[in-house]
């Protein structure tokens, strides 16, 4: 039983852990899109105004790196969901081993009290029966 409770906390512990990674992912992902949404707000600040074309074409290749950057976070974020949702099957798995070894040392036990009650019963009318078949000898006698 405790081995099933271990492994029920330890999947529990692994999911936790995944579902953290997870949210690093994400963050990673916003902050990457913040510095997108911060590229083009530059772009159109510099747009107003005058401007060499040196720094249009630095904002360009950072935006190209910044995309890159996006598309790499998208595929890590996935790729984390997809652990988190393995995680979570094993901890369902591990939850449902539990609860079916908790069911049979219920049913376990309750057939245990069950043999048990009617062999101290039993004891108790084998008890009874010789005491009144003596008290019955002793009467004819």
């Amino acid at each position: 039983m405790t081995l099933r409770v271990n492994q029920e906390e330890h999947a529990r512990e692994l999911y936790s852990l995944a579902r953290a990674e997870l949210q690093r992912c994400v963050a990673r992902q916003q902050a990457i899109v913040d510095d997108i949404n911060g590229a083009f707000g530059r772009q159109r600040d510099l747009c107003g105004g005058s401007v060499r074309s040196e720094e249009i074409q630095q904002i360009r290749r950072g935006m190209v790196v910044l995309r890159e950057r996006l598309r790499l976070a998208q595929i890590q974020v996935k790729k984390q969901q997809s652990a988190v949702d393995d995680r979570w099957r094993e901890l369902a798995a591990a939850r449902q081993k539990r609860e079916l070894m908790e069911k049979l040392h219920d049913k376990g036990r309750a057939a245990h009290q069950l043999h048990s009650a009617r062999a101290e019963q039993k004891a108790l009318d084998d008890i009874a029966t010789l005491n009144s078949s003596s008290k019955f000898a002793l009467r004819w006698r």
